[in-house]
């Protein structure tokens, strides 16, 4: 409660002291001329009026645009993502189709050959089961 006192005070006393300098703001009564244009208690009056509101904004307009900025970086890694993922998909895609080209019995049958080595295909399995 001290605080909003002390800040009352303060608005008080800077009130007072404008009224003291001559720059006391525009009252209802008084008319627009151009001696209160050129002094700049018009401006005064009415900035004065509107002073939170335009330095709210202003925080509020600085958040937008940083949070609009966000976004479109955020936009930008997703799409860097979605690619890299489709990359990946389709590498594995081709590297599992080379290993099942690789690994047939025929590929293997054939490289052997190739090779010179002397082997042959069982006809029999390893482990006949009886019954």
């Amino acid at each position: 409660m001290k605080f909003w006192h002390s800040i009352k005070n303060n608005i008080n006393r800077r009130i007072e002291a404008d009224r003291v300098k001559g720059n006391e703001p525009l009252k209802k009564e008084e008319e627009l001329s151009i001696k209160t244009l050129m002094n700049g208690q018009l401006l005064l009056a009415s900035l004065s009026k509107v002073s939170y509101l335009l330095i709210i904004l202003f925080f509020i307009t600085v958040y937008y645009i940083n949070n609009g900025f966000q976004y479109e970086s955020l936009v930008k890694t997703n799409n860097e993502l979605k690619d890299q993922q489709l990359d990946l998909r389709t590498t594995e895609l081709v590297n599992i189709r080379r290993f099942k080209d690789v690994s047939s019995r025929s590929a293997i049958l054939k490289k052997i050959s190739e090779l010179g080595i002397n082997l042959k295909a069982s006809d029999t399995p390893p482990i006949v089961i009886s019954e």
